[in-house]
C-alpha cells in the first residue's frame, strides 16, 4: 500500500464539527436495490469483489431495522474492533459471492452429485 503524500488540511471549525458528527452518526436514506442497480455498480467498480466478509449474526436497532452482524477481514481495527453492522440492502447491493458450509445445507445435498 503507497503512503499519502499530504500537501494542505483544513479544520472545521467547532460548529461545522458537531453537525458534521451527527451527520455521520446516523445513517441516510438507502436507495431500493435492484439487480440492475448492482450491475451499474459492478461494471463502473463501485462494488469489487477484492476481500471477504463473514456475516456471523443478526441484530435489530431501536426501530426494529435489520443489520448483519459482519466480521471483516482487515483484522481487529474501528469501533467495533473488527466487526460492523450491515444494512440489509447494503448487503444485497455489494454482495458478489456467498459461501454456505456444508452442514448448513442439512439434506439438500444428499442427493447432489460432483463431478471432477
Amino acid at each position: 500500500m503507497k503512503t499519502a503524500d499530504i500537501q494542505n488540511f483544513k479544520n472545521l471549525p467547532p460548529e461545522k464539527q458537531t453537525l458534521r458528527a451527527r451527520t455521520l452518526a446516523s445513517p441516510g436514506v438507502e436507495i431500493n436495490v435492484t439487480q440492475e442497480s448492482r450491475q451499474i455498480d459492478f461494471l463502473n467498480r463501485n462494488t469489487t469483489d477484492d476481500h471477504g466478509m463473514q456475516i456471523i449474526g443478526i441484530a435489530h436497532d431501536a426501530l426494529k431495522n435489520k443489520y448483519y452482524i459482519v466480521k471483516n477481514s482487515w483484522g481487529e481495527t474501528g469501533k467495533y474492533k473488527g466487526y460492523f453492522y450491515a444494512s440489509v440492502n447494503y448487503v444485497k447491493a455489494k454482495t458478489t459471492g456467498l459461501l454456505v458450509h456444508k452442514s448448513a445445507c442439512g439434506s439438500l445435498l444428499d442427493n447432489a452429485t460432483w463431478e471432477d
